[in-house]
């Protein structure tokens, strides 16, 4: 099975990444933007995991790992506080970087599976009501970017073609 792993760096990612590399069936793409911090970290996965650098926002970045493709996770995003600072780099990233996936694979592996993570935050403050039901409002917090971007992105991947799924972490 071929999976790519976006973020797989990140915070969430390195424990993906980790469990995925306990299957030996697996052929792991990891996608991740390049610099001195990314290079280190994939270091100790060159015989485990195969690296594909580039910038999600560039559409021909994503193209050369997208063949025939089983499997997508999804984890790339610009994160509070710097969403929420630099808003048109959470847009980039978050939602145009999200379109440009969910396109190449429907053009090049219209078959995998796609699984997104997204946030509570598209839920908005819940502090006095916590307990979120299927069917809520997708509300998010006046000036928060994240979610704004995060409800952008799985509304492009919900009209998408192909089948997904969304978790919303907390």
């Amino acid at each position: 099975m071929k999976i790519i792993l976006t973020g797989g760096s990140g915070a969430v990612g390195q424990n993906v990444l980790n469990q995925l590399c306990e299957n030996k069936d697996l052929d792991i793409i990891a996608f991740d933007q390049k610099n001195k911090r990314t290079e280190k970290f994939y270091e100790d996965y060159s015989n485990k995991v195969t690296v594909h650098y580039g910038d999600i926002s560039k559409r021909e970045d994503l193209i050369g790992m997208a063949k025939d493709v089983d499997f997508v996770i999804h984890l790339a995003a610009i994160i509070p506080p710097l969403a929420d600072q630099k808003p048109d780099l959470a847009f980039k990233v978050n939602v145009q970087g999200t379109k440009n996936l969910i396109s190449v694979i429907e053009e090049h592996s219209k078959d995998a599976f796609f699984l997104y993570a997204s946030s509570v935050s598209v839920y908005g403050d819940r502090l006095e009501n916590p307990m979120i039901k299927v069917g809520d409002p997708l509300q998010p917090s006046v000036g928060d970017e994240y979610a704004k971007t995060k409800i952008q992105a799985e509304n492009a991947l919900q009209s998408s073609q192909l089948d997904w799924s969304i978790f919303r972490l907390s």
